[in-house]
């Protein structure tokens, strides 16, 4: 089963827009907003089905353009 653990030696710069962390293996990283992350569990879990269908959703999207991923 995988998992996601929140890497404590991260440093974020507000004047570069940018988060800097050392790793010491290759991995898959996912780079989340830790404030709205954890304010999201503290909200109540309902299947789709007891959602209000008309309710919106927030739903945002990071793609590179560095060329060094792509679809075969």
């Amino acid at each position: 089963m995988q998992r996601l653990d929140r890497m404590e030696n991260q440093t974020h710069n507000p004047d570069n827009h940018s988060v800097t962390a050392t790793v010491d293996h290759f991995s898959v990283y996912l780079l989340l907003n830790g404030v709205i992350w954890d304010a999201v569990w503290e909200n109540e879990m309902r299947r789709p089905e007891e959602v209000d269908q008309d309710a919106s959703i927030n739903i945002r999207w990071l793609f590179s353009t560095r060329g060094s991923v792509s679809i075969n």
